[in-house]
């Protein structure tokens, strides 16, 4: 298209080379090896890291599954795919010992929180 311009509208290719501000720099294009770079993993420290974590421990509490879920082969394989494989799951005692606990304080503290602003309760019983 360059060279029709060039030819036979030079006017309007000199306007439009003038106008964006062409140079006579070449573009290099990348090299194939410099895309398909492995992707790097999240680290623990990072918010999506935590995240991530959050939201698998949120879905072992709503689904009622095992915390043996996520040592399960199938499992990693997903998270893997819907992380485009840069974060790898924490163990299952890492769920046991630390994420389930500190999230059952939280709703605990919550609940407090929010029974301690209410008026008052009715409660029935059967007899």
């Amino acid at each position: 298209m360059n060279q029709h311009l060039q030819k036979y509208h030079r006017e309007i290719f000199e306007e439009a080379k003038n106008s964006c501000g062409e140079s006579s720099k070449k573009t290099i294009q990348a090299q194939i090896t410099s895309l398909m770079k492995k992707p790097t993993k999240v680290s623990p420290s990072s918010p999506k890291y935590q995240e991530y974590t959050k939201a698998i421990g949120k879905f072992l509490i709503e689904s009622l599954v095992p915390l043996s879920t996520v040592d399960r082969k199938g499992f990693k394989n997903m998270i893997g795919t819907l992380s485009g494989n840069t974060y790898e799951s924490p163990l299952r005692m890492y769920f046991c010992r630390t994420l389930l606990p500190k999230m059952m304080a939280e709703t605990t503290a919550k609940i407090k929180k929010d029974i301690l602003t209410i008026d008052g309760i009715g409660l029935t019983t059967d007899a």
